[in-house]
């Protein structure tokens, strides 16, 4: 198992093509990542909501996903 990871991780590491969608993803990820953590303080301080501020806002950006 562990010959195969290494084959697969210097596979990618030869392959430029595959580097770039990996890149991708991470940056993707990340900042989806900080805006889901940052949705709460965003309609709690933002725009003075509560729970139900924060279902609708949470419902649009899932949606629009």
């Amino acid at each position: 198992m562990g010959r195969a990871i290494i084959s697969g991780v210097r596979y990618v590491a030869h392959s430029p093509s595959i580097r770039i969608v990996l890149a991708r993803s991470i940056v993707t990820g990340a900042i989806n990542g900080s805006v889901l953590a940052l949705m709460p303080l965003i309609a709690r301080d933002l725009l003075r909501g509560g729970p139900l501020t924060f279902g609708v806002i949470l419902g649009s950006f899932v949606r629009l996903r």
